[in-house]
C-alpha cells in the first residue's frame, strides 16, 4: 500500500483505459466499525461488477478484472491496519491502494480515466503540511491537514539520541580498530575517539545533537524528496536551533512550536501547528481568487465548464480553482469541443471536473482544490487562463 505522492498522482494521471475502476470509502483504524470496513469493500466490489456488466463488460472479464481486489477483501492484516481513507485504482493491467487521512465518502466510479478530484487536497501544496517533532527521546514525522494528522514512517529514523549514540559510538569504535590495526599502532586509544577528553561535557553534547539532527535528516530527505508542503519544527529551545544547522528541508517554517512534544498526540500537534500553517494557505488562496477576480472580468477566465474544457484542452489554462467536494456530470466531445451538462452520473457520462482537472495538469497548469461552499462562483471550477 503506497503513500501517495505527486509523482504517484501524475502516474494515476497518465492511465488510459476502458475500463478505470475508481472506489474510494472511509475507513476505520479500530473498533466495530472497522471490522466492518471490508464488508464495505465487498459491496463496492459487487457495484462494480453490476456497473461493468451495464458498461457491456462481459461478466467473465468483469470478474477476472476485480479478481485482485477481491482477493484483499479477506486480507485482515490489510484491513487492520488503514487510516481514515482508502482510495483503489484498478485496471486490468495493475490495482494500486493507498491509505489516506482524508476520510472520503463513499465513490465508485468507472470511466476511462481515474476519479482523482477528491485526492487533490492529500498532494497539493497549499493544502497540508507536515510537522517535526524532535527531542532527544523520540522523533516523529507527521503528515497533515487542518482536519488531520498520521504519522509518517522514514525508514531508518533514529529512535532517540541514545540509541544513535550507541551506534555511533560502535562505528567509531570499528573504525578505531581498523585503522589501528592498519597503521600498526596499538597505544591509541579508542577513548580519543569520542570521549570526553580535549573537550568539555557541555560542548560534545552539542556535537552529538548535531550528528543526531544530521542523521535525521539525511533520512528525511528521502521521503520529502518531492515534496515542497510547509513544514512546522515541535521541539525543545536547546535543540530546535541545532537541528535547523542540520536542515535541508527548504519549506520549513521560521516559527517553533516550543516544548517537549513527546506526549502530545498527533491531533494535539496538527492544533498547535495550525495557527502557524493557516496565514500561508489563506495567502495562496486569496491571491489566486484575487487574480481570477480579475482574470474573469478581462475575458482571460471562466466558472463555465463548456468553455473551460476546451481552454484545458488547448493548454490555455494556467491556475484552476476546484470544488473538490462535488461532481458536475456530462460529456465532452474533444473532436467539436463541445460539453453538454447531465443532472447524474451515466454509462454514457463522465465527471467533467475531474477531465477538467486531469487536462490542466497534463498541460502544465496548477490546480487549487477548494470546498464547494468558498469557491468564488456557484459552479465546480474557475480558471485563470494563459493566454
Amino acid at each position: 500500500m503506497d503513500r501517495l505522492t505527486n509523482a504517484e498522482l501524475t502516474e494515476l494521471l497518465r492511465t488510459q483505459d476502458a475500463h478505470c475502476v475508481t472506489m474510494l470509502m472511509p475507513t476505520h483504524r479500530s473498533g466495530k466499525d472497522n471490522e466492518q470496513d471490508s464488508i464495505r469493500f465487498r459491496n463496492l466490489l459487487d457495484r462494480a461488477e453490476k456497473e461493468l456488466a451495464e458498461r457491456g463488460l462481459r461478466s467473465v472479464a468483469a470478474r477476472k478484472l476485480l479478481e485482485p481486489a477481491r482477493g484483499r477483501a479477506a486480507d485482515w492484516p490489510f484491513w487492520a491496519h488503514q487510516a481514515d481513507g482508502l482510495a483503489v485504482f484498478l485496471t486490468p493491467e495493475r490495482i494500486q491502494y493507498f491509505r489516506t487521512l482524508q476520510p472520503f465518502r463513499e465513490i465508485l466510479i468507472i470511466g476511462e480515466r481515474f476519479y482523482i478530484v477528491p485526492l487533490l487536497p492529500l498532494v497539493a501544496e497549499n493544502m497540508r503540511f507536515y510537522i517535526l517533532a524532535i527531542s532527544p527521546r523520540k522523533v516523529r514525522l507527521l503528515k497533515a491537514n487542518r482536519d488531520t494528522a498520521i504519522e509518517v514512517d522514514v525508514p531508518e529514523l533514529p529512535e532517540n539520541l541514545d540509541e544513535f549514540t550507541r551506534v555511533i559510538v560502535a562505528e567509531k569504535q570499528l573504525q578505531f580498530h581498523t585503522e589501528a590495526s592498519t597503521i600498526q599502532n596499538p597505544g591509541r586509544r579508542a577513548a580519543e575517539f569520542f570521549g570526553h577528553s580535549g573537550s568539555d561535557a557541555e560542548t560534545e553534547q552539542k556535537i552529538r545533537l548535531l550528528e543526531y539532527s544530521q542523521a535525521i535528516d539525511k533520512r528525511l530527505q528521502r521521503v520529502l524528496a518531492e515534496e515542497k508542503a510547509p513544514m512546522v519544527l515541535a521541539g525543545d529551545r536547546a535543540l530546535l536551533p541545532i537541528y535547523r544547522q542540520a536542515n535541508n528541508y527548504a519549506n520549513v517554517l521560521g516559527q517553533n512550536l516550543t516544548g517537549n512534544p513527546d506526549a502530545q498526540k498527533p491531533a494535539e500537534l496538527r492544533d498547535r501547528a495550525w495557527p502557524l500553517i493557516e496565514p500561508l494557505f489563506l495567502e495562496t488562496r486569496n491571491r489566486v481568487l484575487e487574480t481570477y477576480g480579475q482574470a474573469a472580468g478581462n475575458g482571460r477566465g471562466s466558472h463555465r465548464l463548456e468553455e473551460v474544457l476546451p481552454a484545458a484542452q488547448d493548454g490555455r489554462v494556467g491556475s484552476l480553482l476546484v470544488g473538490w467536494d462535488t461532481q458536475q456530470w456530462g460529456r465532452y466531445d474533444p473532436e467539436n469541443r463541445t460539453a453538454e451538462l447531465h443532472d447524474g452520473p451515466s454509462p454514457q457520462g463522465e465527471e467533467l471536473v475531474n477531465r477538467a482537472v486531469v487536462m490542466t495538469l497534463q498541460t502544465g497548469g496548477e490546480v487549487f482544490p477548494m470546498l464547494q461552499a468558498e469557491m468564488p462562483e456557484p459552479d465546480p471550477v474557475a480558471a485563470v487562463y494563459r493566454f
